[in-house]
């Protein structure tokens, strides 16, 4: 190996200790579907000749357990992730809004098996609340924020000279992106991950093609104030459900935000296409157009600025949420509604818009299937044309996307189907800023589906209340 160039830089070859290395022996660390994930090696800076059977032997059992430790460590993992996915849609139908109580009460049973003994000392909640925040996110009430906002206030209001010694002594040093939930109550936001203090900027410059100019419709979002009176309030019960899903949604999926948007005036739905169509007829979720047309028109000349804004009824970052009061960002509240109605047509079963470290779209983004089509004679070309078409339409969706949620890697967009009114009721916004991490299609979409069917069945159930209560307050009449 010493005598190779490929060879020469790798520490093995170089030495320990300036000694030179004389013998290496390795053998292959591969997963149970035979890949090849590393290699158990011994060195000596002596010579050996040769390995015994019984070495060999023992050198190829240490490489089948570091196997079976890594696929333990795997499995248990996949299976602390189920039980969250499983428990958020759980609490979810028992009316709860959070997995932290469950969360500290499961920590804590670890914590007592491996103590041993129930009766010894209490866990070191220190700890276990920075580990709780890092894994569901911080607690951060409104009050919270607001003494933040004020303080950010009185050190804008100071003189030059004291303004950047004021700002550094409650400030990081460095700030982060991935809040994407800035209220609009200040001019800052925090993030509360480890101090309670990072603060990011919600960025307004600038705006993707989804935005929308107009600022009127974006502070009529009444999240921080609850009814006075004690009256069946269908809209205030059906916004405290979609932000009690959100909240639930992102801790099981350990996301980075979520959002959740009315569509109910945005898209009114047309049949769904049957299989003598062409189309096949699926899920709940089945296209509710096939106007190839109005689709291509609607794509390559959008105009956004003159289409009224999306609401948002609910949402969900690791710093804030509509659960806790705070209202949501300017770039959300400016989702425009044409943007919404052409990925609830283009996307009605759901994708995943999955970006690279450098901001750009992956190809495989936004995949609505393959094209199906005659592959011979004169139609070959229509295919290929139509999958490039569809590819073209995807990126500049994903553009849109990552111009409103700066910083993302991954982005799930997933309409909510209404059965009883046969139309879309909302559409979800979940995404991720963790590097390298995409959402699975399989997986987290499916996931997002069942609970959307949850978050429909919550909404009939207060509907019906409404509806009794309306019939009761009749004939009292």
């Amino acid at each position: 190996m010493s005598t190779q160039s490929r060879f020469l830089d790798l520490p093995l070859v170089q030495g320990i200790n300036q000694d030179p290395l004389r013998f290496m022996c390795a053998v292959p660390i591969r997963s149970k579907l035979g890949s090849l994930v590393g290699s158990y090696c011994i060195i000596d800076t002596k010579p050996r000749y040769g390995v015994s059977a019984d070495d060999m032997t023992f050198l190829e059992d240490m490489a089948s357990t570091i196997t079976n430790h890594l696929e333990d460590i795997a499995s248990t993992a996949r299976q602390e992730r189920a039980e969250k996915l499983i428990q958020g849609i759980g609490l979810f139908n028992t009316g709860q809004d959070t997995l932290r109580h469950w969360w500290i009460a499961n920590d804590d049973e670890k914590n007592n098996r491996a103590r041993g003994s129930v009766g010894d000392t209490g866990p070191n909640r220190s700890a276990q609340s920075e580990r709780v925040n890092h894994d569901l996110g911080p607690e951060v009430s409104v009050e919270t924020h607001e003494r933040h906002t004020v303080r950010s206030s009185r050190a804008a209001n100071a003189s030059p000279d004291t303004t950047q010694d004021a700002a550094s002594k409650d400030l990081p040093k460095s700030t982060s992106v991935k809040d994407f939930g800035a209220a609009d109550r200040g001019s800052t936001s925090y993030d509360n991950i480890s101090k309670q203090e990072d603060i990011s900027k919600a960025s307004h410059e600038d705006q993707p093609p989804g935005l929308s100019s107009n600022p009127e419709s974006r502070d009529s979002q009444p999240f921080s104030e609850e009814p006075e009176n004690k009256t069946f309030n269908l809209q205030s019960e059906v916004k405290q459900a979609y932000s009690r899903a959100s909240n639930l949604i992102r801790e099981s999926l350990g996301a980075e935000g979520v959002l959740f948007l009315d569509a109910s005036m945005s898209h009114v739905s047309e049949p769904r296409p049957k299989a003598a169509t062409g189309e096949v007829e699926g899920s709940a979720f089945a296209s509710v157009s096939t106007n190839n047309t109005s689709d291509t028109t609607d794509t390559d000349s959008p105009d956004f600025s003159k289409s009224p804004d999306c609401s948002v009824i609910g949402f969900s970052t690791r710093a804030k949420s509509s659960l806790k009061g705070f209202v949501p960002s300017k770039n959300h509240l400016g989702l425009s509604r044409s943007f919404q109605k052409r990925l609830m047509r283009r996307y009605p079963n759901g994708t995943v818009f999955n970006f690279s470290e450098s901001g750009s779209v992956y190809p495989s983004s936004g995949e609505e299937g393959s094209s199906g089509g005659d592959t011979n004679g004169t139609g070959s070309s229509e295919p290929v044309r139509r999958g490039k078409t569809t590819r073209s339409r995807s990126a500049k969706d994903g553009e849109a996307l990552s111009g409103i949620f700066k910083g993302a890697s991954s982005i799930v967009f997933l309409p909510l189907w209404n059965v009883s009114s046969q139309r879309f009721r909302a559409t979800a916004l979940v995404w991720v800023a963790t590097p390298l991490r995409h959402f699975d299609p399989s997986e987290d979409v499916t996931y997002l589906r069942a609970f959307s069917n949850s978050i429909m069945a919550e909404v009939a159930r207060l509907e019906t209340i409404a509806a009794d209560n309306a019939k009761t307050t009749f004939i009292s009449s």
